[in-house]
């Protein structure tokens, strides 16, 4: 199957929307960035957010492709084990077994390799009660076509794997310690520098105080990299198997500066 089509017409200047999602609304934020021939500009940004205070910002803007901070799917060897299981009772695995492609995803394997980091497991970690709410924005998001897990409008994004492509701080950045903060100060100002960014004081002060802010605005880039053709292809999905779990679009290590000026 082949995955890169971009499925809606971009049209300048674009607009990305980036949502760092977490299992409640209190940990969710939303950044809108405007893309002109040659710079960015965050327009607007919201937090505290629920499902369908999403659906309603992505329906207001509907030109906009948008990126999600959350696994869009589960391993695909962990549901079939999971299902042969409640099934017929038969774990289909050996006694012990390298339990690896039950905890993570094609995905997963990809990041790992090109950051010597592992996403969170979807099927082994909390970030599953995440999952279980992303997957049901993904059915409220929705068009005629149904869920896109691969290549759609709404694209699967992984902010700290994203940062660390880019050469940026990609760990100590979260959390209320000093460190931390100053961290996050350090990456707007990089951000605004490299791609060149503008962003409205209220905005900064907001990334700044708040990594759940820092990282809806690293999904609202990483989604533009994807428009742009400037992430890491999937490989070809013949048995289905991306269409399951989903695919992180991880950018490509050169390309925040490239994102203001990329024709898509």
């Amino acid at each position: 199957m082949q995955w890169r089509t971009i499925a809606h017409a971009i049209l300048r200047p674009v607009e990305t929307i980036g949502i760092d999602l977490a299992a409640q609304a209190a940990g969710t934020a939303a950044v809108l960035v405007e893309w002109q021939a040659s710079n960015a500009h965050v327009a607007e940004f919201r937090t505290s957010l629920r499902n369908d205070q999403i659906v309603q910002l992505v329906e207001s803007h509907s030109e906009a492709r948008v990126g999600i901070d959350a696994p869009f799917g589960w391993p695909a060897s962990f549901v079939k084990t999971v299902g042969e299981w409640e099934r017929a009772g038969h774990w289909a695995t050996e006694t012990e077994p390298d339990i690896k492609p039950l905890r993570y995803r094609l995905t997963d394997f990809h990041v790992r390799e090109k950051t010597e980091r592992w996403p969170l497991s979807v099927s082994t970690d909390l970030i599953s009660i995440c999952a279980f709410r992303c997957a049901a924005l993904l059915t409220a998001l929705a068009g005629a076509e149904g869920v896109v897990r691969v290549g759609g409008r709404v694209v699967e994004v992984y902010p700290a794997a994203a940062l660390n492509r880019w050469h940026l701080p990609s760990r100590k950045y979260k959390g209320p310690k000093p460190i931390a903060r100053d961290l996050r100060i350090q990456l707007v100002a990089s951000l605004e520098g490299l791609i060149p960014l503008t962003i409205a004081p209220a905005v900064r002060n907001a990334c700044i105080a708040s990594d759940h802010c820092l990282d809806a605005l690293v999904s609202a880039l990483v989604t533009r990299a994807a428009c742009v053709g400037l992430t890491d292809p999937p490989p070809p999905d013949d048995n289905g198997t991306l269409f399951e779990e989903g695919w992180i679009e991880l950018p490509t290590a050169d390309s925040l500066r490239l994102l203001a000026t990329a024709v898509p």
